[in-house]
């Protein structure tokens, strides 16, 4: 019965799939900005604005039209906070008629902790990959750093310096917090490998891809091997020194230091014994001792990594503000003005190098402000437009004409499901004081089987076997669109009549009202005659799985706790419309 159910949903937005297809009369351009505290310089934008339109009408592009209020404000809610606007923030968002509305919206959620939250999700598995088993790493350290940053809107270059240069103790000793700095465990994930740590700086915090030089010159570009092991020689004598003799600990605790001699690991590795002899040098092929230049007025000579920080955020160094602009362009906007995001490189320029120069100057001069740069870009015409163009209309993904068609990254999608069903408090009724271990096992479940590579732009997206399944029906899901206490269904069934439901469950997963159309095949199917089945349950799914020895959903464990108490016809009729939406192309992809 489902799987028909959600062929019919798919009908909701069968659109979305692809980047063309027939739209009604574009909007007309939004009046003035007239918050400008929340905006940047009018001539920032403008020029942006400006330089991308004239490099449509020069390749006979024509734009998409610009995207309505209620897809605007899921699609900002999903970039920002990595989650669903509530139905009341979407009436009340429809309902103001104020010209500064969208960047209030933005003010409002760079503001919330949602906003760290998601940021600081995303960073760590940018930081330490998707599950790095390392017994030295408290990735709950380095979310808590993290974190921190977010919340106060901590200056990138401060970040990255600190990323960099980190020193300390990698986690507590009980309540005592006194030497830990969560920063150091981004190094410790590669403390056994200086030289996979030197790539991941060079690849992070500067967009260059110089891990080709480790062992040979580089092929197509200028780095050879000795300006890989010159960069290495920077982390030669970063080490990690026991602070615990215990054993049986969770996390090994250790002090992250300098010494004066390199460290045993590049000692033991005859490919970068000679980045020990071998001074220090940046990628501009500046020498240690030149890099006093890079320091403030009165601050002391620095150490090999503090040198490397000083010079990597200067204003003046050639890929740190455009690496990060680039990343953050990409991730907003679409494709990135040079694609791949860490790859900045001659031979690989950018789309449109005169974008690229000016976010990347206006950065800088803005303090490395990460929220400006959020409120630069959430402002620019190419993130008003819509996800697809008119009919016949030529388009072009490279220019950034109309706004990408995304799948959901894994940790939004799973809380994407959530406040759709609002099963928060389900959650913590079921579980207790296990709720912050299970949304971690529930994240690394979905990262497993969600995990797209966010640089391949795929024409299509087909989605995976196993995708379907976990959607289709994974206890999740399954949880979150079943008649549950507490659950948002049961908060849905109370409202008067049907068609005030079925408007309630497309703004809880679609973020919108329903097309007359949409109202009235609904109707039809709810009236259709059916009869009550039996529910062994919502998560009865994962028992299934169980015994046919497939892995185990986290969630399933609780399966026998999160009874449905949907027992007659309608109301299991409402459970498989819910469930047909959350499964709908239009719930899974931003757009």
């Amino acid at each position: 019965m489902r799987t028909l159910v959600l062929a019919a949903a798919l009908g909701i937005s069968a659109a979305l799939a692809s980047c063309k297809g027939g739209l009604s009369e574009p909007a007309p351009p939004p009046p003035p900005e007239t918050a400008a505290h929340a905006q940047p310089p009018p001539t920032v934008a403008g020029r942006v604005d400006s330089l991308l339109r004239a490099r449509w009408q020069a390749g006979g592009v024509t734009p998409a039209p610009r995207v309505d209020d209620a897809g605007w404000l899921r699609r900002v809610h999903l970039d920002l906070v990595g989650t669903l606007p509530s139905p009341g923030a979407v009436r009340s968002f429809l309902a103001d008629a104020s010209p500064d509305k969208r960047a209030r919206a933005v003010d409002a959620l760079l503001a919330s902790p949602a906003y760290a939250e998601r940021w600081t999700t995303y960073w760590e598995r940018e930081l330490l990959g998707p599950d790095a088993r390392n017994p030295f790493v408290d990735r709950t350290e380095l979310r808590r750093w993290l974190r921190e940053a977010f919340v106060r809107n901590a200056p990138w270059n401060e970040m990255a310096t600190q990323l960099v240069s980190a020193v300390g103790t990698n986690s507590p000793d009980g309540d005592d917090r006194s030497d830990v700095n969560g920063a150091v465990n981004w190094l410790l994930r590669y403390q056994k490998s200086p030289a996979d740590l030197a790539g991941q700086v060079s690849r992070v915090m500067l967009g260059v891809q110089i891990q080709c030089a480790q062992c040979h010159d580089h092929k197509t570009e200028k780095w050879t091997q000795e300006d890989f092991q010159r960069f290495a020689a920077f982390f030669a004598r970063t080490r990690p020194e026991p602070v615990d003799t215990m054993t049986g600990m969770r996390i090994r605790r250790v002090s992250v230091q300098d010494g004066a001699k390199p460290a045993p690991a590049m000692r033991r590795d005859a490919e970068l014994r000679r980045a020990i002899r071998l001074e220090p040098r940046t990628l501009d092929g500046t020498e240690l001792e030149a890099l006093s230049g890079h320091l403030a007025p009165g601050q002391a000579a620095p150490d090999r990594r503090q040198a490397l920080a000083a010079w990597m955020t200067s204003r003046e160094n050639p890929w740190f503000t455009r690496a990060i602009v680039n990343r953050m362009w990409s991730l907003f906007i679409g494709r990135g003005l040079v694609d791949p995001v860490d790859d900045l490189r001659s031979s690989n320029p950018a789309a449109a190098p005169e974008v690229l120069d000016a976010l990347a100057t206006d950065f800088a001069e803005s303090g490395f402000d990460l929220h400006h740069l959020v409120r630069l870009l959430t402002s620019l015409e190419s993130y008003q437009l819509e996800a697809r163009h008119p009919a016949g209309a030529p388009g072009d993904a490279a220019l950034w004409s109309f706004h990408p068609l995304e799948p959901l990254p894994p940790d939004v999608l799973l809380d994407a499901v959530i406040a759709a069903g609002g099963l928060e408090p389900v959650l913590e009724e079921v579980t207790g004081a296990d709720l912050m271990d299970l949304r971690g096992q529930l994240r690394r479940h979905y990262a497993f089987v969600f995990d797209v590579d966010e640089e391949s732009h795929p024409e299509t997206f087909d989605g995976t076997v196993p995708q379907a399944l976990l959607l289709q029906n994974g206890p999740l899901v399954s949880g979150a669109s079943s008649l549950v206490p507490r659950g948002a269904l049961e908060e849905v069934l109370a409202l008067p009549d049907r068609a005030a439901r079925i408007e309630a469950l497309y703004l809880r997963t679609l973020s919108r009202s329903p097309t007359p159309a949409e109202t009235a095949r609904w109707s039809a199917f709810l009236d259709r005659p059916r009869q009550a089945v039996e529910s062994s349950g919502p998560l009865a799914a994962a028992r299934e799985r169980k015994r046919k020895g497939v892995p185990a959903d986290p969630l399933g464990r609780y399966a026998r706790r999160v009874p449905s108490r949907a027992t007659t016809a309608e109301q299991q009729a409402y459970e498989d419309l819910f469930w047909a939406l959350v499964n709908s192309s239009e719930f899974v992809f931003n757009h």
